[in-house]
């Protein structure tokens, strides 16, 4: 009865082990840390493992099971993300591609910068070929020039050509220059069309008479005078002695330095003015009356000289005396400026004259500001602002 008992104890751990080893299991590994052996199936999930008992002195195994439910509990799958780079080498790139384009865009905003700058100064420089004096904008092409040379190697003139706001400020005050030589290319061309006019209504009228005079008496004419690029109708006066000028006379008081002359032969002469060029003098009122004589000059003691001034700064100031240009401009200054500018003074005889100045913007090449009014011209040399 006992071995019977021993026996059927027997066949139930045999059919046990049996109907675990039985279970569909896909492999097995030994657990260090747990100390037992672990079985799985073909998805990785654990469905049992066996460990050792040292109660019982046998090996023990155990069904992994859901505690809600019978059905065995399925091992969890790990799923992982693909590893993160340490270089986002996309965004790196996107980077790389922006700052080389705007690196591209200032280069070419540099590059066409100065290729408008260099447009700039070769409608200046085709201005100033027409413009027989010019004073208002040598310096602003001197610094165009400077600038546009330079810009390679210095930083900040790089910048500027790059910061098209200042560009365009300085481009516009150069175009305002551009209109103001246009306009007095205006006024030179049309001033020499009168001139040209003049001097072939003169030379009309000089061959059309039938009879000159073969000698000019002593003392003071008035003559017009005539050279390759100037003619004056009968507003200066010369001096003859013996047939021979020598003393000549601008503007009934400015006396000229003659090194050579001529005698005179059929109402005509030439002679030479120091640093001049040979100008011819014709003596039209002795074809008319052979006897005729002039008044005598004025001292150039009796003259003096005036400066004109002001402290705005927005444009050139042209000057006229009795209307005409006196082709000068008025002195830019914020204090009262020396006489010691004779390049700016304008010297007439002692009197009182009538005056006119008109401010041209730099910007816009358009008259901004006039004055009129009269002006006093004393012995020695006196400055006069005209007030902003």
């Amino acid at each position: 009865m006992k071995k019977f008992k021993v026996l059927s104890v027997f066949l139930v751990l045999l059919l046990a082990g049996t109907n675990v080893y039985s279970q569909d299991y896909y492999y097995k590994k030994y657990n260090e840390l747990l100390k037992r052996t672990e079985y799985f199936d073909s998805n990785d999930n654990m469905i049992s493992y066996k460990e050792w008992n040292p109660v019982t002195q046998r090996y023990e195994i155990h069904n992994v099971k859901n505690q809600n439910t019978s059905e065995n509990y399925p091992r969890k799958v790990r799923t992982y993300d693909k590893p993160k780079e340490l270089i986002d080498f996309n965004f790196l790139t996107n980077a790389l591609a922006i700052k080389q384009q705007r690196y591209n865009q200032e280069i070419q905003l540099r590059d066409n910068n100065e290729q408008r700058l260099e447009y700039i100064r070769n409608i200046l420089n085709s201005r100033f070929t027409e413009v027989e004096n010019v004073k208002c904008c040598n310096k602003h092409l001197t610094a165009l020039n400077q600038i546009i040379f330079a810009y390679n190697s210095n930083e900040k003139i790089r910048f500027q050509l790059r910061n098209t706001y200042a560009v365009n400020n300085r481009i516009n005050t150069w175009l305002g220059y551009i209109k103001q030589l246009d306009r007095i290319i205006l006024e030179q061309k049309k001033e020499k069309e009168e001139k040209k006019e003049k001097r072939s209504n003169f030379f009309n009228r000089w061959h059309s008479y039938k009879t000159y005079p073969k000698t000019i008496p002593n003392g003071w004419h008035r003559v017009a005078v005539v050279s390759n690029d100037f003619f004056a109708d009968r507003d200066r006066k010369v001096y003859v002695e013996n047939n021979k000028i020598t003393k000549y006379v601008k503007d009934n008081w400015r006396y000229r330095e003659i090194t050579e002359t001529e005698s005179i032969v059929n109402g005509r002469a030439s002679i030479e003015l120091r640093d001049t060029d040979n100008i011819y003098v014709y003596f039209i009122d002795s074809v008319i009356d052979p006897q005729s004589t002039a008044s005598a000059p004025k001292l150039e003691s009796d003259s003096g000289r005036v400066l004109f001034w002001t402290n705005a700064n927005d444009g050139e100031t042209k000057l006229y005396i009795e209307g005409k240009s006196i082709h000068t401009s008025a002195v830019i200054s914020d204090d009262e400026p020396e006489c010691s500018y004779k390049k700016f003074n304008y010297e007439n005889l002692i009197g009182t004259y009538n005056f006119r100045a008109e401010t041209t913007s730099r910007y816009s090449g358009k008259v901004i500001r006039t004055w009129e009014g009269k002006i006093t011209i004393e012995e020695g040399c006196k400055t006069f602002k005209l007030e902003k």
